[in-house]
């Protein structure tokens, strides 16, 4: 089992926490591990999020292109 790099407590439990990872022009919801030292051991985006967020935007797109009679 891997350890924490910084108290050497195991990483068989982490706390996660949802967050906002910002970019220059959007975000996106993420979520970070962190050990019970407070070390934040990993940061990824929430890949459930994601594709709900690229599917509403599909439907966005395919609505508004039938609304202009495209």
């Amino acid at each position: 089992m891997s350890t924490c790099p910084k108290c050497g407590a195991p990483t068989g439990f982490l706390t996660g926490s949802y967050i906002e990872i910002r970019g220059p022009e959007q975000s996106w919801v993420g979520v970070s591990c962190v050990c019970k030292c407070d070390t934040i051991l990993a940061i990824s985006v929430d890949s459930i999020a994601l594709k709900n967020d690229v599917a509403e935007e599909i439907v966005t797109r395919l609505q508004r292109h039938s609304d202009d009679g495209s």
